[in-house]
């Protein structure tokens, strides 16, 4: 089975792009917060990805915590390869001075606040709160089946120079 999943995002800005998910998962409907990159053209590492639908694996990920982490990761498409759904805070501008734990994947965490960065910068920055078990509710409420995630920007956030 697929589950389908709207992700409805806001405007970017330097602190990222926040937005929402909303799915009927295998106990009904369900949705978080999501936190993506800021719009930077579709630049791999640098960007939020293109606005568009996407299928949507469970998966694990050696690099985020080892054979037992587990993550979606999004199938190959506009150029762009190893996008994942997983837990992270920030998802700002590395070029205007801020921190991401983000590499043009897409957050999942229910709110927003500021927390101390990590970097050692001693700042509080934007970030999305309870990733951690966000990402394990959504995994519980998916069942593991796949998803079909469509990616939108809400009227008037719509970066101009985006094109698929």
């Amino acid at each position: 089975m697929t589950i389908e999943v709207s992700i409805e995002r806001e405007a970017s800005t330097y602190d990222g792009t926040p937005g929402k998910w909303t799915m009927t998962g295998i106990n009904g409907p369900w949705s978080c917060d999501t936190l993506e990159l800021p719009w930077a053209n579709n630049e791999r590492g640098r960007s939020c990805i293109i606005a568009d639908s996407y299928t949507a694996k469970l998966d694990h990920s050696d690099h985020l915590g080892g054979p037992k982490h587990q993550v979606y990761r999004l199938e190959d498409k506009h150029g762009r390869q190893n996008v994942l759904i997983h837990n992270a805070n920030f998802a700002g501008e590395v070029k205007a001075g801020e921190e991401t734990e983000l590499h043009g994947c897409t957050s999942v965490g229910r709110g927003y606040g500021d927390l101390w960065r990590t970097d050692g910068v001693k700042k509080k920055q934007f970030a999305i709160l309870a990733s951690v078990k966000t990402l394990e509710s959504l995994i519980e409420n998916s069942g593991g089946d796949d998803l079909r995630i469509t990616y939108t920007w809400a009227p008037g956030c719509e970066p101009a120079q985006e094109a698929v």
